[in-house]
This record gives C-alpha cells, structure tokens and sequence, in this order.
C-alpha cells in the first residue's frame, strides 16, 4: 500500500498542481471574456497573421433568394440572405445566380459599423415577356397607386374614352373595365386627350385631366362606382387651371385658378367651393390638409419665393432672385420628418431642409440652413421617390440622389440619352427609355439594365411584389401592347 499522499514532497507538488490549474482556468476565463468583449465590439483575429482586426457587419438578401456571395474575386461560402462579419475595407460585393445578371456594389464597411443591403433585385438573362392588352393608340393614362399594386391604362380613340386597371402581380393580365358614364366628359371634334393627375391614398379614386382643343377640365373617377363619376368643372361650376388631392384623399381637393393666382378648397360631400385661401400663388404642391408648399413672385423684387402655408400662417423657406429660369421645389414626410428639397435652373444647387418649421415658428427666426446641398447644375427634373427614401434631381444625363436614411449624396452620369427624366421605378429603383429602350438602375446608378422596348417616355412600373415590370411598347400594325416582363428566370 502506497502511502505517497503522508509524503509533504507529494504535498507540495499536488498544491503546485493546483495552482497552476487554478491560474490555467482563470487565464482562460479571461481570455474568452476578452475574447468574447472584443467580438462583441466588433473585433476578430485575422486567421492568417494572428492579428487583432477589427471588423464590420454585413446583412445582405437579394429578391429573389439563393445568390452566391462573392467578394472581388474570392467568393465566400453563403448565400442570400446572408449576415456576415468582415474586416473593416472597401468591397466590390458581387451576386451571382443561375439565369440572372450579377449584381454588383461597391461599399465601405467602416469599424463597428452595419451595412444592410436588402434591396438588390436580381434580374433575368431573357425576361419572359407576357403580352396583357392592345392597343390602336398609345395610351395617355398610365400610371400606378402609391404602393404599386394597381396601373390604370387608358386614352381616348376616336373620340371614345377607355380606362382600365389592372393587378400588377398578376401577370396573367386580369383588369377591370372602367365604362365612363356617357355624358363624363365634354363632346368635341377637335383633337383631345386624357391624362392622370393622381390616384388617392385608398387607391379607389383616378383624378384625370381631360384636354380638348384649347380647353381642360378634370375628372374625379370612382374606380368602384364608375357611375358616380364627377366632372369636377361641371360639379363646382368652375374652370380651375389645376386640380390636386388635397391630402390624398377624395373628400376634398385643391382648385387652382392661374389667372387670379389662388387656390380654393373643393369639397364633395358638401357640394362647395370655398372663397379663396391663399393667393399670390403661379406653382404649388399640396402636402396635408394643413400644408401647401408654394412659390410666389415678386416682379419688383426682382426675386421668386418659397412658402409654406400651415392652417392660415405663412412661412418663407428660400428667396430666388431669379425670375425666368426653372424652379423646383418637392416636400415629403419620411420617417416622421418633413424634408423639403428646392432647385432653380440657374443654380449649381439642390438645397434640402429637414422639419424648417420648426425654426420659422419661432417669433424670431434665424436664417434658415440647409440641411445639404447636392451639386447638380442647371436642374430641370426634381422627384421623390415612392416610400420618400429618396430625392432625385437630375440635368439631362446628370443624376443626383440624396438619402435621408444615411444622409449620403450619389451623384452619376448616364451613359446614353433619355427622352425625358427618370421616373421611380419603386422605392430603389428608378426607370427610363433610352433610343426607346427600357432601363432600370439602381437608386445610386449602379447595375443598369436594359430590359426591351417601351413607347413610354418613363420607362415602365415595377410591381407590388418585384416580380413583375410592366411598360408599353410598339405591337404589330402600328399598334401598342401592355407587356409584362417577368423577373423569375424560367426553370426548364
């Protein structure tokens, strides 16, 4: 019988032993706390030097799913929708997949920061292209509601007006006849035309303009009751110049007179046309039934201003001493915030404000700074895009985009002309006709594809779902097709 443990020299070892299992376990609960500290701020070790790096998060999906992820020319083993952590670098980030187009984007991904990119839209090598209607004439109505979901297509053919609406996921092309009561619209033999003005926020009502010889008047189309169909001159007995939704909704609309500078308010419920109540107006944008961003000109001040009328007070947000040129100017609510974006064609700016009221209200305000100023010069084209994201301006091949999520300006140059200025396609995406060729890019200019024809100067409509792009090109016999151009690659 071994009687080792009475030894103090087998003692003393076995304590050794202890301690130096004791320190081994506590060096180890250190480092993986610091380890684990170091992680979750964002740093990693770099497998090849044994280097402390410290690195970025990058979430990326793409519609539809499945796409190989690579960066420059090493690919890494995922696939959208991905999350990946990667060391602070600029990456070209590329997405490959069976039957599509790569998709490409350059980014920066700073120390401890997030990158999200989920919006690429893979498209198709050869999009199927589904013919849905045709048409005699090239269509004057054509546009969608807010979320994307429906496009009314319609015009006038010899004197008769025809409307429909069609479901922009449903690629098989069901629409939904709109028959305009007989005496809608005014007689002529002159030449004539509809146009869309705008649909409500609940998507069941058209506002359209109907032009005959040298005259207009509009029309307040109810997409569900057909019948109950307003011309809105003959319903206020009035020849505004201008008619707008005051707030997105049907109840109640904005009548602009150009003759005596004034707006008034329409309501029909109530079958009236209030007094004027606010004058000195030559060009407008209704925000809310509470805000109306104008401009206003001052001949003897040789200048142009800018306004916002909020319930009765009126607040100037910009003075323009340039009294020929362009102006534009858009508001939108993005988030909770007021942005206001205004331009003039004699300028090398966009400036942009965030929530300026909020100063102006202010018994004395200071001067009033822009929140940035996006260079483009000579500005002829100002738009908001769907979800208010984004503002875009754009000087013939000129682009310049401005993000109020990230507040980052993206400014590019398109390589071929465009017949007038890019449309938003969808909330990323924006849409025009080069050499009657149909194109969507991305809202930075990146990944620009060119899709087939189109006769519509502003290229075509993405649907609700992504899924689909709708546009109007030329057909056999000089006649026009509403075509659907899918973006799923077929499977054989």
């Amino acid at each position: 019988m071994h009687m080792d443990f009475l030894d103090p020299r087998f003692r003393r070892r076995n304590r050794h032993r202890l301690v130096f299992v004791y320190i081994g376990g506590v060096l180890a609960v250190i480092i993986s706390t610091v380890l684990l500290v170091l992680a979750a701020n964002g740093y990693g070790v770099n497998t090849k030097t044994g280097e402390i790096v410290q690195n970025g998060l990058l979430f990326v999906k793409s519609q539809p799913s499945g796409a190989k992820v690579s960066f420059g020319n090493s690919s890494v083993k995922a696939t959208t929708d991905a999350r990946l952590v990667l060391p602070t670098n600029n990456y070209k980030l590329t997405l490959t997949k069976a039957g599509y187009r790569p998709w490409v984007r350059h980014f920066y991904l700073g120390q401890q920061t997030v990158v999200r990119l989920d919006y690429p839209l893979l498209v198709p090598l050869k999009p199927k292209v589904s013919t849905l209607n045709r048409y005699p004439v090239l269509p004057s109505v054509v546009g969608v509601t807010s979320d994307q979901r429906w496009l009314a297509v319609g015009g006038i053919d010899k004197h008769r007006a025809f409307l429909r609406v069609y479901d922009t996921n449903d690629a098989s092309g069901t629409s939904t006849t709109i028959k305009l009561p007989a005496k809608l619209l005014s007689t002529t033999k002159a030449a004539e035309s509809l146009n869309l003005i705008a649909w409500t926020n609940d998507n069941n009502f058209l506002l359209v303009r109907h032009d005959y010889g040298k005259s207009s008047e509009f029309l307040l189309i109810n997409r569900s009751h057909a019948d109950q169909s307003l011309n809105l001159n003959k319903y206020f007995k009035a020849t505004p110049s201008q008619v707008s939704f005051r707030s997105g909704q049907a109840d109640q609309l904005l009548l602009y007179f150009a003759k005596q500078r004034s707006l008034r308010v329409g309501d029909i419920s109530s079958h009236s046309l209030a007094h004027s109540f606010l004058n000195q107006v030559d060009a407008y944008q209704p925000l809310s039934s509470s805000l109306v961003l104008y401009s206003s000109l001052q001949p003897k001040r040789h200048r142009r201003v800018i306004n916002v009328w909020e319930n009765g007070a009126i607040y100037t947000l910009a003075r323009i001493n340039n009294l020929k040129g362009k102006l534009l100017f858009r508001g939108a609510q993005f988030q909770g915030q007021w942005y206001y974006a205004i331009g003039d064609s004699q300028s090398n700016f966009v400036n942009i404000y965030k929530n300026p009221l909020d100063s102006l209200r202010h018994p004395h305000p200071a001067d009033l700074d822009a929140l940035e100023s996006v260079k483009i010069s000579d500005v002829n084209s100002l738009s908001f895009a769907n979800k208010n994201r984004f503002v875009a301006a754009q000087n013939g091949r000129r682009v310049a985009v401005y993000d109020f999520d990230t507040s980052k300006i993206y400014t590019y140059s398109l390589n071929t002309p465009v017949s007038q200025p890019l449309a938003w396609a969808d909330d990323l995406r924006l849409s025009g006709n080069t050499n009657g060729q149909l194109f969507i890019n991305d809202f930075d200019g990146s990944n620009v594809y060119k899709l087939g024809s189109t006769s519509l100067p502003q290229g075509g409509y993405l649907s609700d779902n992504g899924q689909h792009l709708l546009t109007i090109g030329p057909a056999k016999n000089k006649q026009f097709q509403l075509v659907s151009l899918s973006l799923r690659a077929q499977t054989k």
